[in-house]
């Protein structure tokens, strides 16, 4: 295995191939043994016998399949859809009957395993599987975990006739199925009651550090940011560190005080380095209106460029300077107070737009 620019690529190759076949009469034999390199990455074994395998004869079968693997990448060489495959697996399997009735004993497990399903987006933890073999039949169950939640499956097969058929059934809660920002979008919560929840589970689906939205229902002032950074991550708060400091400052020459503020984040899942992509402004407008909603502050203000294109559909340069409305609520775009920390020259347009926010006549 290599990894090259954070992709994951399985070189196969065998040592100690074993390998023979006869064929007498009607009878087809085939032996077969291999140890894939990688110091015990994995080591199968076949015993196949066939006999009857004429067209108009009902052949008769014989073979063990023996396997021991303590690495899985090979089988995401086979189902490409699965990728980053982890944990062991061990297979001892007996097939007897015939080709139309085949008769299969013994099993095959998987344990202490882990994938991830890019076109799902979603990784599966703990995965425990059993695959029985009972006559003309198969059983199967076992477990995942995905996001904040667990499934449990059993599943039953009949081998007799020509067409298998069979059943699974799953059983389990919370359990993350797909997290694709189109399946995200259409599943969005339709009440502010749900956003708060919502949002969690939408930071822990993306394996981020959540930064929840804090302060009073009803505040004088709702302010929210872009996204989290290094210092809102570490605090769980929106508006930490140098660039909270001068937030701060800003409220006080207001007479106001943080505590007495709602404060929120635009994308309030903290990933590092990653900005907000264009995209997903969409899906972000909506989650923001309803935060505004649960929260019903008296004023908004939006800091960067990322709120005032999300909410009033404007770049920041643009938007501020004047009055909005999102949500029936009195809004103001302005700058992030990162971006006055790097540029203290615009304090003063950033000063004017708290003071037409804050305006009683307006």
């Amino acid at each position: 295995r290599q990894t090259v620019e954070d992709e994951e690529i399985v070189l196969l190759g065998w040592s100690e191939a074993q390998a023979s076949t006869s064929l007498v009469d009607d009878l087809l034999s085939l032996r077969g043994k291999v140890d894939l390199e990688g110091s015990g990455f994995a080591d199968v074994s076949l015993d196949l016998a066939m006999q009857g395998i004429r067209p108009d004869r009902d052949g008769r079968l014989s073979a063990a399949l023996g396997a021991e693997l303590t690495a899985l990448p090979i089988i995401s060489v086979l189902i490409p859809d699965i990728s980053r495959l982890r944990g062991n697996a061990r297979v001892d399997l007996a097939l007897n009957g015939s080709l139309n009735r085949p008769e299969i004993s013994g099993t095959a497990r998987i344990a202490e395993g882990a994938a991830e399903i890019p076109r799902l987006g979603i990784e599966l933890l703990d995965v425990q599987a059993t695959l029985r073999g009972a006559g003309n039949s198969l059983e199967l169950d076992g477990g995942a975990r995905s996001g904040e939640g667990s499934v449990r499956f059993e599943g039953r097969y009949d081998l007799r006739g020509e067409d298998w058929s069979g059943s699974t059934t799953l059983a389990g809660e919370n359990f993350l199925a797909v997290a694709l920002p189109e399946v995200r979008a259409a599943r969005l919560p339709q009440s502010s009651d749900d956003v708060a929840a919502f949002l969690e589970m939408r930071s822990a689906a993306m394996r981020a550090r959540h930064v929840p939205a804090l302060g009073p229902v009803g505040a004088a002032m709702m302010i929210l940011g872009d996204r989290p950074d290094k210092a809102d991550a570490a605090d769980g708060k929106p508006c930490g560190g140098e660039a909270g400091q001068l937030f701060d400052r800003m409220l006080q020459a207001l007479d106001l005080d943080r505590e007495d503020c709602a404060r929120a984040l635009l994308e309030p899942a903290h990933r590092p380095g990653e900005k907000i992509a264009p995209e997903s402004l969409e899906e972000l407008a909506t989650l923001a209106k309803l935060q505004v909603q649960a929260l019903k502050p008296k004023c908004l203000l939006l800091f960067g460029d990322a709120p005032s294109r999300a909410l009033l559909g404007e770049p920041l340069a643009k938007a501020r300077g004047r009055l909005h409305q999102v949500e029936g609520v009195r809004t103001v775009a302005t700058f992030h107070p990162r971006w006055l920390l790097n540029r203290p020259q615009d304090k003063a347009m950033a000063w004017a737009d708290l003071l037409l926010l804050t305006a009683v006549d307006a």
